[in-house]
Order: structure tokens, then C-alpha cells, then sequence
């Protein structure tokens, strides 16, 4: 390779506190307990800052965990009036040369277009002619927070904390494929 990819450094100060940009992270658990503070407060500060609309963004891979993010956390409060945006964004990357290349390259630039999704979730009502308006889930379909957390089944060990899986042998000295028969073992 020649190239490397110069991040683009985007001032994120400007976006607002009720704003969650859905990133590459695999794990929603972040994201579904942030937006829950957003609309319900952390629950230790009572002062602390509750808002009455979100927005959950994301752009390309992310477009399906921000649905995730989405459905999960109209389940989790009453009321959530919702209206889905989808919109294109032209991204521009550049690459420079790598410092270790002694041929003389000049810097590359290329422009390609992303899709994304905007989600935004209120407790007030939205405008209902909107074509992506979504209105709240009955109340039957939404677990409160408070009572999920009370009647959580209890966590499954770590893998840390488990035996390992694999072909060990049982308490009885079995084989762990079975005993007799195919895989019992080399024959020795």
C-alpha cells in the first residue's frame, strides 16, 4: 500500500446533547442506555437534564442498529411518537503517501455517497402527515424500564468464568464424543 487515509477531523462540539450518532461499535447496549438517560435522567442526579425529543443517527453499516437502537428504546418508554428520515451524504475521503515511499505522489481525493437514517423519537406528538411518522406503540407492547430491570432474569456466567466446551472427558471417564463407535478415540 502507498496510501493511508487521512481522518477527517469534524467538530462534534456543535452537535447537540440529545443527538446519539450510532458508530462502528457492534454492541447497542451503549446506545440504548444513553438515549434511556436522555429521556428518563441517570436516576442518581435529580437535577440532571431530561429531554422530550432524540435523534439516532447513522450512516452506512450502522443503518440497521440504528433501527435496533430504535425499536428497542420505544419499548422501554411509554409514548414515543417516532419519524424515520433517510438521506444521502456525500463523504469526501483523502489519502496521502506514506512518508516511507521515495517516489514523488501526489495526494488522492475521492467522493462517494453514503446512505444513512435519521430516527427521531419524542414524547410530545410529531406531525402525523409526515410520510416516515410512526405513532407510539400500545401501552401493552412497552415494558417500563424501572419494572425490566426488577424482573431481568439473572446474567449467565462469563466465558470466563465457564468450563470450557470441547472433548474433554466427563466425571464418569467417558470419552467426550460419546463412547464406542466413531470417535472414540485413535485406536491406540
Amino acid at each position: 500500500k502507498k496510501y493511508q487515509r487521512v481522518k477527517d477531523e469534524k467538530e462534534k462540539a456543535d452537535a447537540p446533547k440529545n443527538d446519539l450518532m450510532v458508530g462502528p461499535n457492534k454492541n447497542p447496549a451503549p446506545y440504548i442506555k444513553r438515549a434511556l438517560i436522555l429521556f428518563n435522567g441517570d436516576g442518581k442526579d435529580e437535577e440532571a437534564e431530561k429531554y422530550e425529543t432524540i435523534t439516532i443517527m447513522g450512516r452506512g453499516k450502522t443503518v440497521g442498529q440504528v433501527v435496533q437502537i430504535a425499536e428497542i428504546v420505544k419499548r422501554r418508554v411509554k409514548g414515543l411518537h417516532q419519524i424515520t428520515r433517510m438521506e444521502n451524504t456525500t463523504v469526501k475521503d483523502h489519502y496521502k503517501p506514506k512518508p516511507s515511499i521515495e517516489e514523488e505522489l501526489e495526494d488522492l481525493y475521492f467522493t462517494r455517497v453514503v446512505g444513512g437514517l435519521h430516527i427521531t423519537l419524542s414524547l410530545k406528538e410529531l406531525d402525523t402527515k409526515d410520510a416516515g411518522y410512526q405513532p407510539p406503540l400500545p401501552e401493552s407492547e412497552v415494558t417500563d424500564q424501572e419494572e425490566d430491570f426488577k424482573t431481568r432474569a439473572p446474567r449467565r456466567k462469563s466465558k470466563k468464568t465457564q468450563k470450557p466446551a470441547g472433548r474433554g472427558r466427563s466425571e464418569s471417564g467417558a470419552g467426550g464424543r460419546g463412547s464406542g463407535g466413531r470417535g472414540a478415540g485413535r485406536g491406540r
